[in-house]
């Protein structure tokens, strides 16, 4: 936002990884209008600044509602010549129309909706973490929501190799939501408006929903949140400015910046791990049976 260019463009897989994207936001698009319910396809909205915080520009995908005609959605798709060229886009867009009107059957208010496409491994192996969404992704719900007005939205996930679908419901009024995004806005203002720069984020951080898995005893023990690389850095095209480290290109800069990271993660992790033994070693000892006096 201060106009520093980054440190490597996007090489031409991710710019393709992009394009899928916005292919499957298209379908949803598709399933929209032909079942009626399409009110705005990526409309600009602002909100404005004030003493605390900068202008906030969104972009929702879709702003929808109404009393949608399902059965009118799938005659559209079966008689549609690009989807009949197309069997497998038609595909899915029967899939989309489905989950629709299990949900919907009645119509929906106005809502807001943002389309996230994954590939299925990341779907099904972090699967527990879309239990609540990605934080980012209800931040950026939230700011499209509070721009709209509106009081509700969805992000809808779809896997993109074999199209599983997950949805969930992100009311404007949640008090954490709204904490979240007035501390990360208003810290956004604090250093832009200073022309201070912030500091830089933790190469190591603590995730609460990852899991380590390990074994002990010949038991697989499995224990909720452990110490991770910051994929925040890791993505990051300006990854040399925050590391460091140079590199032909990004993918080459992130990986060394993993290996240097490797041993102070297991250190870290190691701790855990000890903890964990400890109370279970405990846990036997408690729970083990009193031995019977014998009477003489």
């Amino acid at each position: 936002m201060q106009g520093i260019a980054p440190d490597f463009g996007y090489d031409e897989r991710k710019l393709r990884v992009f394009e899928a994207g916005n292919f499957f936001e298209r379908v949803v698009a598709f399933v929209l209008v032909a079942a009626g319910i399409l009110i705005y396809d990526n409309k600009r909205y602002e909100i404005p600044e004030d003493d605390e915080h900068l202008m906030v520009s969104v972009k929702p995908d879709f702003v929808a509602g109404g009393k949608p005609n399902w059965e009118k959605a799938k005659e559209q798709i079966d008689e549609d010549l690009l989807l009949k060229l197309m069997p497998n886009l038609g595909r899915i867009a029967k899939s989309l129309v489905e989950m629709f009107a299990k949900n919907y059957p009645e119509g929906l208010n106005p809502l807001v909706y943002e389309i996230k496409s994954i590939n299925s491994q990341v779907f099904w192996s972090k699967k527990d973490y879309l239990s609540n969404a990605y934080p980012h992704h209800l931040l950026q719900l939230y700011a499209e929501m509070k721009a709209t007005g509106l009081s509700e939205g969805r992000i809808l996930y779809i896997s993109k190799d074999d199209l599983t679908t997950s949805e969930f419901a992100v009311k404007a009024d949640n008090p954490k939501l709204i904490e979240a995004y007035e501390n990360d806005v208003k810290l956004l203002t604090k250093y832009i408006r200073s022309g201070e720069e912030p500091p830089k984020p933790e190469s190591i951080v603590f995730d609460p929903r990852a899991k380590l898995r390990f074994q002990s005893n010949k038991n697989k023990c499995v224990i909720e949140g452990c110490w991770v690389e910051n994929w925040q850095i890791g993505w990051s095209n300006y990854i040399t400015k925050i590391t460091g480290i140079k590199g032909k290109d990004q993918k080459e800069v992130a990986e060394k910046w993993s290996k240097t990271l490797t041993k102070e993660i297991g250190e870290k992790n190691k701790v855990l791990k000890d903890e964990y033994k400890q109370k279970a070693l405990a846990c036997e000892t408690n729970e083990a049976p009193e031995e019977e006096n014998e009477e003489e």
